[in-house]
Formats: C-alpha cells, sequence, structure tokens
C-alpha cells in the first residue's frame, strides 16, 4: 500500500513509531490539502491538480483507517478513536528498560513468543547487547497452561531449575506445584472457590505449613467486599474492607490489623464515567488526610500522570488502552527521574 511504504520510509529516517509516522505523514497531507482547497475555492483547478487532490485524500482517508498492526519505537499521541487498541486484539512482544528518558538504547529488555494459537511460550529476560540471564517456557493442554519451566544461572548457559505444574478442576485453577531441578517439591499453592468465585488461597511449604493465607467475601455483584490475610501460623496479619458505587467502583478501602483495629482509610475519587481514579487520599482511622495522589487522564480513560502532592512521580504514554511508555520518579531521591520503561505489541 501506497501509505505503508511511506510510513515505513518516515519510520526509518526518523525513528519513529508506525503510528507516529503515520500522524506525521498525515498532518502534512492535510496541510496540502488545505492548500488545494483553497484553490478549489479561489482558482480554476487543472485536471492534474484534481487527480492529485484526489490521491491525497484517499492517503489520509486510508492512513487513519488503516489499523496498525505493530507498535515498536517513540509511542506516537493518543488522540481520535483508538478504541480497538487494547489486550483484546493486541499482545504484548517486548518489555523495554531504560535508564533515563533520554537514553539511545535499553540497557535490558524481556521479550515474548507466541504459538500458532496465540499461547506465550516462551518469555526471555535479557541484558544489552546479547546476555541471556533468564527465559521461561510455557506448554498448554486443552488450551490452559499445563507447566512453567524457569531457566537460569549461568549467563548464556542457563539450565532448568524449577518447573511449575498447573492443576485444575472443572476449568478453574486449583493447585500449583513447584518442583525443583532434582525433582523435589518446593512450594504449593493452593486455590479455593465458592460458587466458581476464588474464596481462598494459600502456599505451603513442608517448613512452614500452610502460611500467605487470603481469604475473600463478595457482595450480590461479585465485587470483592472483605479481605482477610494470614500470613503465618494461622495469625490474623490484616483485614481490608471495600465499599463501591453505583458503577462497582471502588470507593473506600478501610484497613484493620491484627487486633481488627482500624489504621486506616484510603478514598478513592473519580470524574464523569472513568473506571479509574483521579485522586487517592489516604486518611489516618479518623478520617484525617495524611496523603495524596492524583491522575492525569487521557481521552480514553488512562492515567497518564501520578502527582503525589506537587511532585510528579511517572508519566505514561498509551495509544488506545495499550501502555507504550512509561517514566518513574523516584521519592527517595526528591523525585528525580529514576527510569524509563516501554512497551511493543503486535496484532493478535
Amino acid at each position: 500500500m501506497r501509505e505503508e511504504r511511506i510510513a515505513e520510509r518516515v519510520m526509518g529516517e526518523a525513528g519513529l513509531s508506525r503510528e507516529l509516522a503515520c500522524d506525521v505523514i498525515c498532518f502534512q497531507l492535510f496541510c496540502l490539502f488545505c492548500y488545494l482547497c483553497s484553490q478549489i475555492t479561489t482558482n480554476f483547478i487543472p485536471v492534474k491538480k484534481l487527480y492529485y487532490f484526489l490521491i491525497i485524500l484517499s492517503i489520509i482517508t486510508s492512513c487513519k483507517d488503516k489499523e496498525i498492526e505493530t507498535f515498536e519505537g517513540v509511542p506516537g499521541p493518543n488522540v481520535g478513536d483508538t478504541s480497538i487498541y487494547n489486550l483484546n486484539n493486541y499482545r504484548l512482544t517486548k518489555i523495554l528498560n531504560f535508564s533515563k528518558s533520554d537514553s539511545e538504547q535499553p540497557y535490558g529488555f524481556v521479550e515474548f513468543i507466541y504459538d500458532a494459537n496465540g499461547n506465550l511460550t516462551r518469555e526471555s529476560f535479557i541484558d544489552n547487547p546479547d546476555l541471556l540471564s533468564t527465559y521461561k517456557t510455557y506448554t498448554y493442554q486443552n488450551g490452559l497452561m499445563a507447566t512453567q519451566k524457569i531457566f537460569d544461572g549461568v549467563v548464556n548457559s542457563l539450565t532448568l531449575s524449577r518447573t511449575i505444574k498447573y492443576i485444575y478442576q472443572d476449568g478453574l485453577l486449583v493447585q500449583e506445584d513447584a518442583v525443583g531441578a532434582s525433582g523435589e517439591l518446593q512450594q504449593s499453592v493452593y486455590y479455593v472457590y465458592t460458587n466458581r468465585r476464588l474464596s481462598e488461597t494459600y502456599k505451603w511449604t513442608e517448613s512452614l505449613g500452610k502460611h500467605h493465607h487470603y481469604k475473600y467475601a463478595y457482595d450480590g455483584r461479585g465485587n470483592v467486599i472483605k479481605l482477610q490475610v494470614y500470613m503465618y501460623y494461622a495469625e490474623l496479619s490484616y483485614t481490608e474492607n471495600y465499599t463501591y458505587d453505583a458503577l462497582n467502583r471502588k470507593i473506600k478501602t478501610e484497613r484493620s490489623n491484627h487486633q481488627n483495629i482500624p489504621e486506616s482509610i484510603t478514598v478513592a475519587e473519580y470524574k464523569d464515567n472513568n473506571t479509574l481514579p483521579s485522586a487517592e487520599i489516604n486518611q489516618d482511622a479518623q478520617g484525617n488526610e495524611r496523603s495524596r495522589r492524583t491522575f492525569a487522564l487521557d481521552v480514553a480513560g488512562n492515567q497518564i500522570q501520578t502527582l503525589m502532592g506537587n511532585n510528579i512521580a511517572s508519566k505514561r504514554k498509551y495509544y488506545g488502552k495499550l501502555l507504550r511508555e512509561e517514566i518513574r520518579y523516584s521519592r527517595q531521591f526528591g523525585f528525580a527521574e529514576f527510569g524509563m520503561t516501554r512497551y511493543e505489541y503486535e496484532k493478535k
């Protein structure tokens, strides 16, 4: 396609992503389009000029309507109707980690590989330029993940260190068994359901028995309204109670300690019908504000900036619902920039 070849050329010469290159091209063509429009309304327009006018109009329309196959490189702006760009239609292919936002190359990345059925089969952790530090492989049975194998050790000479086996009942995950390289059982994780809703999870090891035990309670709309956590020796660690609004958005979290004494309250505020909050206020048990986080949202309802007080804690860029970039700032170091991550995707 004509517009695809132009976009590829712009990407190669300027180092732009597919979506940003298309936006640049369309803007330039739109300017030329406006000029030709003025010629039509003020002068007699020759047939040749009219021919170019129609070609530009066709390219603008097809460039903006063409679905993007892959997202790579510098992210473009999240404008217009980008509703199709979500994880139902796209899958993550790479996570790139940079020391700073102006770093030319990442210091490492995570790469994801899928089979013909769209199942994730390999996840590789690579330190630039080509040092393979860890990788995981996955197998499936009847459309469900059956095993996960983890390879680590000496860089570029990795060996199997752990295998996780997944057990299901009636299509629900009920158990994970982690087995060492020598075949010894290291840990099991159990999932308990009530009316097909997750009601408990816990870990089991030979040395500690049952630990990291979580219990869940639900309201009639399927929202979790209570969480109880028992970390070790069946002793209650803390409890959280949740309140929701009419749109099933969590608006309050009340936390109590191991003696059921209230400790803190977190209140979430929303704008319009957005599903993500525009502010989170942390309060003490009496409702006095201790800290506040505020979020700026883009046209698709994504949180694109987080403020702690007046300090920027993170910035994010999305295309549709696909997170493309996040820049983090360290509270411990005076909110100085503390690294950047970019995300790449492909169409399913």
